[in-house]
Protein backbone atom coordinates (compact mmCIF):
# COMPACT_ATOMS: atom_id res chain seq x y z
CA UNK A 1 0.00 0.00 0.00
CA UNK A 2 2.17 2.99 -1.22
CA UNK A 3 1.63 6.50 -1.56
CA UNK A 4 -0.54 7.18 -5.02
CA UNK A 5 0.00 10.89 -5.24
CA UNK A 6 0.30 14.22 -3.54
CA UNK A 7 -3.51 15.83 -2.77
CA UNK A 8 -1.79 19.18 -2.21
CA UNK A 9 0.15 20.86 0.14
CA UNK A 10 0.91 24.19 2.40
CA UNK A 11 2.35 27.03 1.27
CA UNK A 12 6.06 28.94 2.09
CA UNK A 13 6.03 30.24 5.83
CA UNK A 14 2.85 28.28 6.90
CA UNK A 15 3.21 26.72 10.34
CA UNK A 16 5.17 29.40 11.29
CA UNK A 17 8.22 29.19 9.53
CA UNK A 18 8.08 25.15 9.49
CA UNK A 19 8.51 23.29 6.63
CA UNK A 20 4.81 22.87 4.89
CA UNK A 21 3.01 19.45 5.58
CA UNK A 22 3.02 17.33 2.52
CA UNK A 23 -0.78 15.39 2.45
CA UNK A 24 -0.98 12.52 0.45
CA UNK A 25 -3.52 9.42 -0.43
CA UNK A 26 -3.13 5.95 -0.28
CA UNK A 27 -3.95 3.00 -2.06
CA UNK A 28 -6.83 2.48 0.50
CA UNK A 29 -8.22 6.01 0.11
CA UNK A 30 -7.06 7.21 3.84
CA UNK A 31 -5.31 10.58 3.83
CA UNK A 32 -1.88 11.31 5.57
CA UNK A 33 0.17 14.05 6.31
CA UNK A 34 4.14 14.14 5.87
CA UNK A 35 6.45 15.97 8.14
CA UNK A 36 10.28 16.71 7.40
CA UNK A 37 13.27 16.60 10.19
CA UNK A 38 16.18 18.27 10.28
CA UNK A 39 18.87 15.99 11.24
CA UNK A 40 22.64 18.13 11.73
CA UNK A 41 26.23 16.88 13.01
CA UNK A 42 25.98 13.60 10.84
CA UNK A 43 29.18 12.12 9.78
CA UNK A 44 30.80 12.97 6.57
CA UNK A 45 30.92 8.82 6.26
CA UNK A 46 26.69 8.70 6.70
CA UNK A 47 25.01 8.36 3.31
CA UNK A 48 21.15 8.37 2.10
CA UNK A 49 20.67 4.89 3.20
CA UNK A 50 22.55 4.94 6.58
CA UNK A 51 20.22 8.17 7.59
CA UNK A 52 17.21 5.93 6.34
CA UNK A 53 17.81 2.72 7.89
CA UNK A 54 18.47 4.85 11.53
CA UNK A 55 14.73 6.70 11.56
CA UNK A 56 13.04 4.10 9.71
CA UNK A 57 12.61 2.22 13.26
CA UNK A 58 10.64 4.41 13.88
CA UNK A 59 8.10 4.54 10.96
CA UNK A 60 7.61 4.99 7.26
CA UNK A 61 10.37 7.06 5.96
CA UNK A 62 9.46 8.04 2.50
CA UNK A 63 12.77 10.19 1.91
CA UNK A 64 16.02 10.58 3.54
CA UNK A 65 18.58 12.68 1.84
CA UNK A 66 22.23 13.64 2.93
CA UNK A 67 23.47 17.32 1.45
CA UNK A 68 26.61 17.31 -0.43
CA UNK A 69 28.61 20.49 -1.27
CA UNK A 70 28.62 21.28 -4.65
CA UNK A 71 32.05 21.97 -5.48
CA UNK A 72 33.87 19.33 -3.19
CA UNK A 73 31.09 16.69 -2.94
CA UNK A 74 31.69 16.13 0.55
CA UNK A 75 28.43 16.25 3.00
CA UNK A 76 27.96 19.39 4.19
CA UNK A 77 26.96 17.36 7.71
CA UNK A 78 23.60 17.77 7.72
CA UNK A 79 20.58 16.20 6.02
CA UNK A 80 16.63 15.87 6.06
CA UNK A 81 14.50 12.61 6.41
CA UNK A 82 10.51 12.63 5.58
CA UNK A 83 8.38 10.70 7.33
CA UNK A 84 4.99 9.58 6.18
CA UNK A 85 3.62 10.10 9.63
CA UNK A 86 2.96 13.12 11.63
CA UNK A 87 3.27 11.26 15.21
CA UNK A 88 6.12 8.44 13.68
CA UNK A 89 8.09 11.82 13.09
CA UNK A 90 8.09 13.55 16.62
CA UNK A 91 8.85 10.06 18.08
CA UNK A 92 12.00 9.74 16.02
CA UNK A 93 12.41 13.87 17.02
CA UNK A 94 12.43 13.14 20.50
CA UNK A 95 14.26 9.66 20.48
CA UNK A 96 17.25 10.80 18.10
CA UNK A 97 17.44 14.21 19.42
CA UNK A 98 21.12 14.36 21.25
CA UNK A 99 22.06 11.00 20.50
CA UNK A 100 24.85 9.22 18.86
CA UNK A 101 24.59 8.51 15.38
CA UNK A 102 27.81 6.90 12.90
CA UNK A 103 30.02 7.95 15.94
CA UNK A 104 28.40 11.80 16.22
CA UNK A 105 26.20 13.39 18.25
CA UNK A 106 23.01 14.59 16.19
CA UNK A 107 20.58 16.92 16.60
CA UNK A 108 17.17 16.47 15.42
CA UNK A 109 14.22 19.48 14.49
CA UNK A 110 11.20 19.51 12.72
CA UNK A 111 12.57 21.54 9.33
CA UNK A 112 12.09 25.16 8.49
CA UNK A 113 11.28 26.65 5.30
CA UNK A 114 14.88 28.31 3.79
CA UNK A 115 14.24 32.21 3.91
CA UNK A 116 15.47 33.49 0.52
CA UNK A 117 14.64 36.61 -1.28
CA UNK A 118 13.05 36.06 -4.73
CA UNK A 119 15.06 36.57 -7.74
CA UNK A 120 13.67 39.31 -9.10
CA UNK A 121 13.37 41.51 -6.43
CA UNK A 122 17.33 40.69 -6.12
CA UNK A 123 17.90 41.98 -9.91
CA UNK A 124 15.54 45.12 -9.14
CA UNK A 125 17.94 46.10 -6.39
CA UNK A 126 21.16 45.53 -9.11
CA UNK A 127 19.01 47.59 -11.27
CA UNK A 128 18.31 50.47 -8.71
CA UNK A 129 22.20 50.47 -7.72
CA UNK A 130 23.57 50.69 -11.14
CA UNK A 131 21.06 53.74 -12.12
CA UNK A 132 22.26 56.02 -9.07
CA UNK A 133 24.48 59.06 -8.86
CA UNK A 134 27.42 56.46 -8.03
CA UNK A 135 27.73 55.83 -11.85
CA UNK A 136 29.26 58.62 -13.23
CA UNK A 137 31.77 57.98 -10.98
CA UNK A 138 33.31 55.62 -13.48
Amino acid sequence: MGVLGFVGGAGVGVNGGRAPAAVCRRGNGTVCSMKKLFVGGISWATDDEMLREAFAQYGTVSDAKVIYDRETGRSRGFGFVTFEDDDNASDAMNSMDGEEFDGRVIRVNEARDRRREPREDLRQDFRDDFRSEDRDAF
